[in-house]
């Protein structure tokens, strides 16, 4: 935005929702399996992308410890394949 002078890009996943329902179905009612499929397709990689893209050495996340058991044990600033990550919520 031009006021906070912030370049602000959107990444979404490649396929889309309707795709992914028509030809894999309900991956987060499909198990343990279907849940990690659909967070890989749907979170991993364009996360993955973006970061790539954009050369980012720093991103930020508004994951707090609260929010569930998997988030209990989150520091507030960490390093997940080259990037560092700050959670200033947790």
């Amino acid at each position: 935005t031009p006021r906070a002078a912030l370049n602000n890009t959107v990444y979404n996943a490649h396929l889309s929702p309707a795709w992914l329902d028509a030809n894999f179905g309900k991956l987060w009612e499909q198990g343990e399996s279907g849940i990690k499929q659909y967070n890989q397709l749907n979170k991993v990689e364009p996360m993955t992308r973006a970061l790539n893209e954009l050369e980012a050495g720093t991103c930020f996340s508004g994951l707090r410890r609260d929010q569930s058991s998997n988030r209990a044990d989150k520091q507030i600033v960490e390093i997940s394949l080259g990037t560092v990550k700050r959670s200033p919520l947790v």
